[in-house]
């Protein structure tokens, strides 16, 4: 039986979140530790796929992104795998789409800020690298600030 304590393992994109994404393929009788709480795992889950991280019901939302994305067909345990076997978009029929901004800042504390950067022969300052995340459509919004503060940990 192997055992996973790694949090890079999973995913869990939204705090509203009842799934995370498996960021490797999952095999079968695994052991896995996630937000405090462990996971057995009775089957296959392929990379990139959703897991259960509760217990939940036929009917039940399964939120992704902090936002519906569809509904269980059956009960589910948590570790177990969600896919279309299990889950059904709540998406039906030709839909009116109207965008509903509900923003909310995040606000990053200032604290010694510095930059990796070298002084012109003019006086000014440059740098020499940067790094983009350009997310290309707003679900991924969350994603692209967990890449960036991941890679501000790794590269301080």
């Amino acid at each position: 039986m192997t055992e996973i304590k790694n949090k890079s393992d999973f995913l869990k994109l939204h705090l509203k979140d009842n799934v995370a994404v498996a960021l490797h393929a999952i095999t079968k009788e695994t052991q896995l530790t996630f937000e405090g709480r462990s996971y057995s795992f009775t089957e296959e889950i392929p990379q990139g796929h959703k897991i259960a991280l509760i217990d939940l019901n036929k009917g039940d939302h399964v939120i992704k992104y902090g936002y519906p994305i569809g509904h269980l067909l059956s009960d589910v345990k948590a570790g177990q795998w969600l896919h279309t076997h299990n889950v059904k978009t709540n998406l039906s029929g030709t839909l009116a789409y109207t965008y509903e901004s509900n923003l909310q800042p995040v606000v990053y504390p200032k604290s010694q800020l510095t930059f990796k950067g070298y002084r012109r022969k003019n006086g000014k300052v440059g740098i020499r690298n940067d790094l983009y995340v350009i997310p290309t459509v707003g679900c991924i919004n969350g994603i692209a600030e967990i890449i960036v503060e991941n890679f501000k940990q790794s590269h301080p």
